[in-house]
């Protein structure tokens, strides 16, 4: 259980550090992408052409800004369906409050394993 244990909090380690290079990855090839594309732009390069790649500048679609989202008429709203505020339910049974439809259940045991 111990090594376990260790095993998965050496894993959990590893994990997080493979998440944090993964981001640095793609944030710089991000930022070369940018690069690319400014330097294209400055030179009214529209393609460039290499046996084994080729890279095209294209327009992108015309964003979505919303300015006042109150002023938007209701036929753009959809309905979102309730969800479940479980903390909020908890809290509230917790502090001895009666609501229907829910209780609190017995908590259960586990065990706590402390190494020097």
């Amino acid at each position: 259980s111990l090594d376990d244990a260790a095993l998965a909090d050496a894993l959990q380690s590893r994990v997080g550090n493979m998440q944090e290079r993964l981001s640095r990855i793609k944030a710089r090839a991000e930022k070369k992408r940018v690069l690319v594309l400014s330097a294209m732009e400055k030179a009214g390069l529209k393609n460039i052409t290499e046996p084994d790649m080729t890279v095209s500048l294209r327009a992108l679609s015309q964003p979505l800004v919303i300015t006042d989202e109150h002023k938007i008429p209701q036929t753009y709203w959809d309905p979102q369906p309730l969800k479940l505020n479980r903390k909020k339910l908890k809290d509230a049974l917790q502090s001895s409050k009666q609501v229907s439809g829910a209780t609190l259940g017995n908590g259960a045991m586990t065990i706590s394993v402390r190494t020097k």
